[in-house]
């Protein structure tokens, strides 16, 4: 018995795979950035390098410029594969509503990354405390 595979356009591929790329990647080198500056939580031993958050900063310039272009596809010829109203009666048993779901959070975050960024960074790197940030506080944060 062949199984049908669904057909996926191209430029959808091509986005989406350097969309994932450039996620994945920034994911990587943002943890290698914590394990060389930070590391309060355990460090790895991987050595590092002091390039490496210049690597992180380069895909986050990057980042909108891969981003933009394919939330505008996911927005217009991607339409279908985004969440819908109706896909809440459909979650039990349905695979594509939790696609739907997953596609639409995910760009979602993206979005959010793109959005945020710049004020983000500057923020993560303050070196600014509050009373509140004490370890004995962290419970009542979560």
């Amino acid at each position: 018995m062949m199984i049908r595979m669904p057909y996926q356009p191209s430029l959808l591929r091509l986005l989406h795979g350097v969309s994932a790329a450039v996620a994945g990647v920034a994911s990587v080198t943002g943890f290698l950035i914590y394990n060389h500056y930070d590391g309060r939580f355990g460090r790895l031993p991987l050595g590092g390098s002091e390039e490496i958050i210049d690597l992180h900063g380069d895909l986050g310039g990057l980042l909108p410029w891969v981003v933009i272009p394919f939330a505008l596809y996911s927005l217009t010829l991607g339409i279908r594969r985004l969440f819908r109203p109706a896909d809440l009666g459909r979650m039990v048993g349905s695979l594509p509503a939790w696609q739907r779901l997953t596609n639409t959070a995910a760009l979602l975050g993206l979005a959010a990354a793109v959005l945020s960024g710049l004020p983000l960074l500057r923020s993560m790197l303050t070196l600014d405390l509050r009373s509140s940030d004490r370890p004995k506080h962290w419970p009542q944060q979560i």
